[in-house]
């Protein structure tokens, strides 16, 4: 997904960039409240809570458009 494409995204579902987080590769059948759950868990987030939704026809998954409490900080999120 391209910058533009992310911000195009978030401005339709209404979240700001410095708090948006997208996460891939998410199986379809994967509770939203599973993800929110897990995402919580990364104290540097703070609150989350899944905005929006995207099929991955080629990956057959999901990505999901995040709104964070705290605003995003790189350098504090684990990778992979």
């Amino acid at each position: 997904m391209t910058k533009l494409e992310l911000t195009n995204w978030c401005r339709g579902e209404g979240v700001a960039l410095e708090h948006a987080l997208m996460v891939h590769g998410v199986p379809e059948e994967e509770p939203t409240s599973n993800v929110e759950e897990t995402l919580q868990s990364i104290k540097a987030l703070g609150r989350v809570r899944v905005r929006g939704k995207m099929f991955d026809s080629k990956n057959q998954t999901v990505t999901l458009l995040s709104e964070c409490r705290e605003v995003i900080d790189p350098s504090k999120i684990p990778p992979n």
